[in-house]
């Protein structure tokens, strides 16, 4: 209980970290127009640093999406089954997004562990090391992964095949 409880800490944070990455995105395209119009001078690096902003923010917020099964999912068909088969295709459905994540997770560490020892860097306006963007990509599929194999277990728990309704799934 207490290493869930430590996951859904984990993945809370990590929604955080994602949302404030949007607002850094918001907030400096803001300013980069603002300044423009203003006074015809562009923020340097602002296209390049948005950019690493933007894959930041997608990948922290998978674990809640993960979490809170907030994918895009199509139920016309999943309704119209009965129960049980609907909780062994979810499952199945699982198990496949599980698989995905680890591939996902596998590569995602080996990009963040290979730019941090090469010392990647973004060329362009401003150069900047892009080893902190890969690895909060990493860390993003790595807790999005816990949480799917978390909802997992869950879901195949005794307690909660006592619970499910067709309407839990929605």
């Amino acid at each position: 209980m207490m290493l869930l409880r430590t996951l859904d800490w984990l993945v809370d944070k990590s929604g955080t970290l994602s949302a404030i990455c949007a607002l850094m995105m918001a907030g400096l395209g803001t300013l980069d127009v603002l300044a423009m119009s203003l006074f015809n001078a562009p923020i340097t690096g602002t296209i390049e640093f948005s950019s690493m902003l933007l894959v930041s923010c997608l990948f922290l917020a998978m674990p809640m999406a993960a979490k809170d099964d907030d994918n895009i999912s199509v139920d016309l068909l999943i309704n119209a089954v009965p129960v049980t088969f609907r909780r062994l295709l979810s499952a199945f459905n699982n198990i496949c997004t599980i698989g995905f994540f680890a591939i996902l997770t596998f590569l995602s560490w080996k990009l963040a562990m290979k730019g941090l020892e090469k010392g990647d860097v973004m060329t362009g306006a401003i150069n900047f090391e892009l080893w902190p963007f890969k690895l909060l990509a990493a860390v993003g599929a790595t807790l999005a992964l816990m949480a799917l194999s978390a909802r997992l277990i869950r879901e195949l728990s005794p307690k909660s095949r006592k619970q499910y309704t067709p309407s839990a799934e929605s």
